[in-house]
């Protein structure tokens, strides 16, 4: 089995692979994602993603509430590995919709365009699949079907940014790079959080 390993924009621009810069948040009464990994099994057709965050998540209304206090988002651009531009709007091919999670059928993934069906879609397009996950403590684990999310070869590039009542708190990139067994055990896994730092053309909750 191939296996593939999740590096961060910062790091790939270290080994000369790209020159994306992460930027640390340093809000520290907002809700922020502390660490991240993404493991690909190829021979399964799976992602598993892990985020923990800085305190447990407020993930579902509290009571009389509207909106979902705690919200993520990973946007999957399946036809890049690389950080040679940033993640434009056009490149993203699915979104893991974690502001959705209070609708209680697990974690919405969705299309970039097209209808959402629902009030609580942010904009994006119709559900590819639900997927279910483990929170426990401050950490949340999923794994998703490579196909949901719209990949083909376990090669991709994901950003995940966190919100705090519906406001941008943290934004990582990272990008899934399969290496060979004798490279594997050198290289940890490495991830960064950085501050949001750009307009965008989709809300978040």
């Amino acid at each position: 089995m191939r296996r593939s390993i999740v590096i961060s924009a910062a790091v790939l621009a270290g080994l000369g692979l790209s020159s994306a810069a992460v930027v640390r948040a340093d809000v520290a009464d907002e809700f922020h994602l502390l660490d991240q990994s993404c493991v690909v099994d190829q021979a399964a057709g799976t992602a598993t993603f892990r985020l923990s965050f800085d305190r447990e998540p407020h993930f579902f209304l509290p009571p009389g509430g509207a909106d979902q206090p705690n919200g993520f988002q990973i946007e999957i651009d399946a036809d890049n590995n690389t950080f040679d531009r940033p993640i434009e709007f056009a490149d993203i091919d699915s979104i893991v919709r974690g502001a959705e999670i209070f609708a209680g059928d697990g974690i919405p993934v969705r299309d970039r365009e097209g209808d959402g069906g629902s009030d609580h879609a942010g904009g994006w397009g119709p559900v590819r699949g639900l997927v279910p996950f483990e929170l426990v403590g401050t950490t949340l684990t999923f794994t998703t079907g490579l196909g949901t999310i719209g990949d083909q070869d376990g090669r991709f590039r994901y950003r995940v940014i966190t919100t705090d009542q519906g406001g941008l708190t943290s934004e990582v990139n990272a990008a899934i790079i399969p290496l060979p067994a004798a490279v594997w055990g050198g290289i940890m896994m490495l991830s960064g959080a950085g501050v949001f730092h750009r307009l965008r053309k989709r809300s978040f909750c």
